[in-house]
């Protein structure tokens, strides 16, 4: 017979010397890095209307070197197999408030409430908002960024012609081609922004998230009206904090972009990161 020393001594090695071989050892690193991911700070970053995974990317990346995990979510219609291919596959209001929803549910497999955040942008912070009203996100913070809640009186005109989406119409996009997942919007896709617009407005005060809200917006958007957001808020008595922004008037490209660096100075845009980081903590 061996020596049972000997073989007791073979078992214990590895795990004294960090080597995990046993199954109750493996399980207890498994466990504990389970646990480490819950603790870990995380962002659902949601995309805005016929924007690309380029769109997000700049911001993405400066969310994630403060720290945080960042989950990307670009809504139905707008990633890149469907850009590739010109389609707009299950984009409707519902689709994409469920999308938030599974998303959120995905997260907290690995994340504790308490550390889970959502910076959501444009469509995408509309969508946020209504799912929020269907299902509790849960997220101790979240961040809108330019939230078209009211439009621009030019915008809102798309109100009056988005009954003939059944036309399948479709009207070219402003956004800057390397950040655009289409051409062109089909008017269904607007018919689809005011019915979540819509969705918001039946809700009670007490059905939209209160605590650790902020609103970030720019008085030169083009498509979201920042007094009338801000008026909206005020009538409706909501807690909610609100940061204006301001994008350099000398862009080239249109300030509701407002997430990209796009329509910043340097230094505008390291201001405006900055301040995004500052109400993520």
């Amino acid at each position: 017979m061996k020596n049972p020393y000997k073989l007791l001594l073979i078992f214990l090695t590895p795990i004294l010397s960090g080597i995990c071989v046993p199954d109750f050892c493996r399980l207890s690193k498994s466990a504990y890095a389970e646990e480490t991911a819950k603790e870990a700070q995380t962002v659902l970053l949601v995309g805005g209307l016929n924007g690309n995974s380029a769109s997000l990317a700049p911001i993405a990346e400066r969310i994630r070197g403060a720290g945080f995990h960042v989950f990307e979510l670009l809504l139905a219609g707008h990633t890149d197999e469907a850009a590739r291919n010109d389609r707009w596959d299950n984009a409707d209001a519902n689709h994409w408030m469920n999308e938030v929803i599974t998303a959120k549910n995905k997260i907290f497999e690995t994340t504790r409430p308490e550390n889970f955040s959502i910076v959501a942008y444009s469509t995408g912070a509309l969508a946020t908002l209504a799912a929020n009203t269907k299902d509790d996100l849960q997220a101790s913070r979240m961040i809108f960024i330019a939230p078209p809640i009211r439009l621009t009186a030019r915008a809102g005109l798309m109100r009056v012609v988005s009954p003939f989406a059944f036309t399948g119409i479709r009207i070219p996009s402003f956004t800057p081609k390397l950040l655009r997942a289409h051409h062109a919007v089909p008017l269904q896709i607007y018919a689809a922004l005011f019915e979540l617009i819509d969705t918001i407005d039946t809700r009670r005060t007490d059905q939209l998230p209160q605590q650790n809200i902020s609103v970030m917006l720019s008085p030169q958007d083009e498509l979201v009206s920042a007094s009338r957001v801000r008026d909206w808020i005020a009538n409706r008595r909501l807690p909610w904090k609100i940061i204006e922004i301001q994008p350099d008037k000398s862009s080239q490209c249109y300030a509701h972009l407002i997430i990209h660096p796009c329509p910043y100075s340097r230094e505008g845009w390291e201001q405006f990161t900055a301040e995004l980081l500052k109400n993520l903590q």
